[in-house]
């Protein structure tokens, strides 16, 4: 028989800056007593649906038998995919993150493929989950579920409950489970939202973190496939002509970048990045698309446009640069008919 490590005693391991967790009883599954190579569908402490309970693995199915002490928790098919979840005397709390980990394994002689989730829920509903497939045959590996927990988010005050389910497949052993939290280093809690710009018109995008802070921000520009070009408050934008003004509100949470008078060239995706002391995140793309026929930018095509893109045009302002390749000419006249003709979708 292997003895259960220390730390195995309680599911939750403590850090010092974070809140503190509720103990929770068998994280290694060692209640009941069994003998080798002995199971019961009885599984203390937790809560099974389907094929699941707590078996004591013999070296013929595991070599080194349990990963921590002698049992192990198994889910298999028979009479509906196994799923085991335990609930907290403790709630979820704003400005953390949590780290939810199992050991997982499949037996030597029951080495069938096997898919199946593991999820943190506040009470009945997901703030997390991911699915996973394949462990080790014989032996067990780590897999890990992290959640941020933001303010406002639903999941904050809520119970926290521990889930592991079989989707599909034979059957998966796992031991040794534990979650830990942290003070949120740094999370997007609101990305940036593209849209349509027009010919001399501004466009503001905005992005919210949460964490550790304070935050420096950086904005950014795809000016080519895969090429990111930071953006400089009071510099030009990507196009060229257009000025970026870059802003911090929120008590320094939020960052919001404006594009002041966009010509054709500023149609690309950008990005923000904040950057905390202990790491950074960066905010899903927002792309920028022209209506270069809207020339009045009121969200209308109409006559008016027109006599302002020949106005323009004729004066050299920049933003007559229709097609976007930095020249005034006969081309850009003749695109602008086109998409005068056909309005913009």
């Amino acid at each position: 028989m292997v003895l259960p490590r220390p730390h195995a005693a309680c599911l939750f391991s403590l850090l010092a800056a974070s809140p503190a967790l509720a103990q929770i009883l068998n994280p290694s599954f060692e209640s009941p007593a069994l003998a080798d190579g002995g199971f019961t569908r009885t599984t203390p402490s937790w809560t099974g649906f389907g094929d699941a309970g707590i078996l004591n693995p013999s070296t013929s199915m595991f070599p080194g038998e349990a990963d921590d002490g002698a049992n192990v928790a198994f889910l298999g098919t028979t009479g509906g995919a196994g799923f085991l979840r335990q609930a907290l005397a403790t709630t979820f709390a704003a400005n953390t993150t949590y780290t939810f980990t199992v050991r997982s394994g499949r037996r030597t002689d029951f080495a069938n493929s096997v898919v199946y989730r593991l999820t943190l829920l506040n009470g009945t509903t997901a703030v997390a989950t991911t699915q996973l497939s394949n462990p080790p045959i014989g032996s067990f590996r780590t897999d890990t579920l992290t959640a941020n927990v933001l303010p406002g988010d639903a999941a904050v005050g809520r119970p926290i409950t521990v889930a592991v389910q079989l989707v599909s497949g034979g059957q998966l052993c796992f031991d040794d489970v534990d979650i830990s939290s942290a003070a949120l280093c740094a999370a997007v809690s609101t990305q940036p939202q593209g849209g349509t710009i027009c010919p001399g018109g501004n466009k503001t995008l905005s992005a919210s973190f949460a964490g550790t802070t304070p935050f420096t921000y950086v904005w950014e520009a795809e000016t080519a496939p895969g090429v990111w070009t930071a953006l400089t408050n009071g510099g030009a934008g990507p196009g060229g002509f257009s000025v970026v003004s870059i802003t911090t509100s929120g008590g320094g949470l939020t960052s919001s970048m404006r594009l002041l008078s966009t010509t054709a060239g500023d149609a690309k995706n950008y990005r923000c990045t904040a950057t905390a002391g202990c790491g950074a995140v960066t905010t899903s793309t927002a792309t920028l698309t022209m209506c270069p026929a809207d020339f009045t930018c009121d969200g209308f095509i109409d006559v008016f446009d027109f006599f302002d893109f020949v106005n323009a045009f004729e004066n050299g302002n920049p933003i007559a640069d229709v097609d976007g390749d930095g020249f005034l000419d006969f081309l850009d006249y003749v695109e602008f008919i086109e998409l005068f003709e056909s309005g913009c979708d």
